[in-house]
C-alpha cells in the first residue's frame, strides 16, 4: 500500500524537509487525506506549504523520498 503512493504530489506541512524529517499531506486514491514521513536530499530544504512529489519509499526507514515538484 505505501509503495501505491509513490509519484503523487503532497503538501509540506511540516515547517520544511530536508535529509532528516518533513511531514506531507497528501490525498490517496480514494480521495482520503493522509499525512506520511519524508526526506529529501535537496538543498536548501523545502519549506512548508511547497508542492513535493514523492519519488520513492523507504520500508526501512518508512519514510517517502520527495523532490520539489
Amino acid at each position: 500500500r505505501a509503495q501505491a503512493l509513490v509519484g503523487t504530489t503532497g503538501t509540506v506541512t511540516s515547517p520544511f524537509v530536508d535529509e532528516k524529517y518533513g511531514m506531507v499531506h497528501l490525498r490517496d486514491r480514494g480521495g482520503t487525506l493522509i499525512s506520511v514521513f519524508c526526506t529529501t536530499d535537496e538543498v536548501p530544504p523545502i519549506p512548508r506549504g511547497e508542492q513535493v512529489l514523492l519519488v520513492s519509499y523507504d520500508a526501512t526507514g518508512k519514510r517517502y523520498q520527495v523532490t520539489r515538484k
